[in-house]
């Protein structure tokens, strides 16, 4: 444990659920070892509660669903979660006194829903899990240099400018965001890694608990499933491989807004057979794919 973390206080702002959010179950895991006491103020699915105890913190979900639409959606999302974000954090800080605000983008004006926090002291640090301008142009076609696309640059440099330190996930990120302009000597860079406990090697053979009496090869893809992440040419390659691999199956572990067209996409093709759709999986279970499969 680090000397004097024992009872300091610490809260993350990310707007998704959880404990579904790996990343921050993980980080919240992680200080919670070394002494922590970890707040999250995240999304609410239905069914779930408004607050509920974790042990040393305490979840907050903020009644709004994310639903991946339109641009105006995206809009009316970012700005309920940002306005009640903004006051729930302001409230707990008044009554915590929080060392250290951890916010998450996208999007990354995130970050400033610790501003009454940071001028009564507390430490911000924000993670810049997505390239925003990037992301945003590939899902709403933006026009390049445009006011938008200038708009989102612009933010992503000031956000880096209003926290004590941002955390992106290697040094190509880091390096893209130095050539518009951020100040790289406010970014960290912390590799994404799994947790060593759950990805153990496997000895050939080792039963996982995962079974669906396949014998030939298996492959695997995880992860939200979204159409620029690119699974459909996995699978639009599945009737060749299949000719040239008898036996070949095709996991697809996780869920996400385009699990449907992949699906469909499958049945066209005439692999629905051999392609698996698992929908949404425990962080903890999907080593358990992984290790039966050859190729990831």
């Amino acid at each position: 444990m680090r000397r004097g973390a024992l009872g300091e206080r610490v809260c993350f702002i990310r707007m998704n659920y959880f404990p579904e959010e790996a990343h921050v179950r993980k980080n919240a895991e992680a200080l919670t070892e070394a002494g922590y006491d970890v707040d999250i103020i995240c999304l609410r699915q239905k069914g779930e509660k408004a607050r509920e105890d974790r042990g040393r913190g305490r979840i907050y979900r903020l009644p709004l669903v994310h639903k991946r639409s339109g641009a105006l959606r995206y809009v009316f999302e970012y700005a309920a979660f940002f306005t009640m974000a903004f006051w729930l954090v302001t409230l707990l800080h008044l009554r915590k006194r929080y060392k250290i605000i951890e916010t998450y983008n996208v999007p990354d004006v995130i970050v400033f829903v610790a501003l009454v926090p940071r001028l009564l002291g507390a430490k911000v640090v924000h993670y810049m899990f997505e390239a925003t301008p990037e992301m945003y142009a590939d899902r709403f076609d933006l026009k390049p240099g445009g006011l938008v696309e200038r708009s989102l640059r612009w933010m992503e440099r000031v956000s880096v400018r209003f926290a004590h330190k941002s955390i992106v996930e290697g040094p190509f990120e880091r390096e893209m965001r130095g050539l518009r302009g951020v100040d790289v000597d406010r970014i960290a860079v912390v590799m994404n890694v799994p947790e060593g406990h759950l990805f153990q090697p496997r000895a050939q053979g080792e039963s996982n608990g995962v079974s669906n009496g396949a014998t030939g090869c298996e492959i695997i893809t995880h992860g939200s499933m979204l159409k620029r992440y690119g699974v459909q040419t996995l699978i639009e390659a599945m009737p060749r491989l299949q000719r040239e691999i008898p036996g070949l199956k095709l996991w697809v572990v996780g869920d996400g807004e385009y699990r449907q067209p992949l699906e469909d996409l499958a049945m066209s093709l005439g692999v629905a057979n051999a392609v698996e759709f698992t929908g949404w999986v425990k962080h903890e279970e999907v080593s358990d794919y992984i290790g039966r499969c050859r190729i990831g």
